[in-house]
């Protein structure tokens, strides 16, 4: 049952994007394993529990791993089968096809680093450079995925087929700030590890805690709640600039929106930074803080992707 570009079943527009917010759910999930310590809550099994298909006798540490492990799964499954419909209802030559297959190799990818992590013990407490790459490798192959899924969405609304040179003078700022924005993640997302792992006394500043002892003898994940922020700010003020200038450039009305969204989410991601170092980045906050870095992810693309899809229908003409 194939559809032209224009007439794709609206049934699929809404497939993808409950897909898409399920896959945030479990991300978000994920990072309630990592702040609650309960990585190791199925022991070094895997894809068992402890063994077992369903854990007998858990403790909570069980039952958050086994939750994050059963919603996995099923965002593995609803994910495939959400690209296995794009792909089956879009024409052969439809992007959204490539899309979907961009999906569905990295949430496959995104279950096996999952399952390394836990084999390889680099859970609970363990607090090894190992265990900082494998998250950072972790966060990446989450951000592709989240891309695919985005870029599902953006071809099921505008299934016009663009290339990265379409971006003309965008391309270098672009691919040094998609750097950016993962460099970004991943300091931040092993500053929330040193976090868990050494948790801050309530009367203590972020400096204080770092060169504390016994932090001193421990200093990669602490060093980087320096460090994260003012690499924060040097991205962000290149987003500013990106998005401006792109708003500027043209005046297409879906470019302006797009832009509008990339500078929003910025200063909304600059204010939760803000508010996370001045609450001792509790765990809700951890979370919020999250959910607006995938956001502000997808704001980017997006912005990317509109002026690349304005510079190829322009060509067209």
């Amino acid at each position: 049952m194939n559809a032209r570009p224009e007439q794709l079943p609206a049934w699929l527009g809404h497939l993808i994007a409950a897909t898409g917010l399920y896959t945030l759910a479990v991300i978000l999930w994920g990072a309630v394993v990592r702040i609650t310590g309960s990585g190791a809550g199925c022991g070094q099994h895997w894809p068992t529990c402890h063994g077992d298909i369903v854990p007998l006798a858990p403790t909570m540490e069980t039952l958050i791993e086994f939750g994050h492990r059963t919603t996995s799964g099923l965002c593995l499954l609803a994910v495939l089968g959400t690209a296995a419909a794009a792909w089956r209802v879009a024409p052969a030559a439809h992007p959204i096809r490539r899309a979907a297959v961009l999906s569905s190799v990295f949430i496959i990818t995104e279950a096996l680093i999952g399952a390394a992590i836990v084999l390889l013990e680099y859970v609970a407490h363990n607090a090894s450079y190992y265990r900082a790459a494998w998250m950072a490798l972790h966060l990446v192959n989450t951000f592709i995925l989240t891309a695919g899924l985005g870029a599902m969405a953006w071809f099921f609304r505008s299934p016009v087929a663009f290339r990265f040179r379409d971006l003309q003078g965008f391309r270098v700022p672009f691919m040094l700030l998609l750097a950016g924005v993962v460099l970004v993640s991943t300091s931040g997302a092993v500053s929330a590890l040193g976090q868990t792992l050494f948790p801050a006394l309530p009367e203590q500043t972020i400096l204080e805690h770092v060169t504390q002892d016994p932090y001193v003898d421990t200093p990669y994940p602490m060093l980087l709640r320096l460090v994260h922020p003012v690499v924060a700010i040097a991205v962000s003020a290149g987003l500013l600039a990106f998005a401006r200038i792109a708003g500027d450039r043209t005046d297409d009305p879906s470019v302006k929106r797009w832009s509008d969204v990339l500078t929003g989410m910025v200063v909304v991601q600059l204010l939760i930074g803000i508010m996370n170092v001045g609450l001792s980045a509790p765990g809700w906050m951890q979370l919020v803080h999250l959910a607006a870095a995938n956001a502000l992810w997808l704001s980017l693309l997006g912005t990317a992707a509109a002026v690349a899809t304005t510079t190829r229908l322009r060509g067209r003409q």
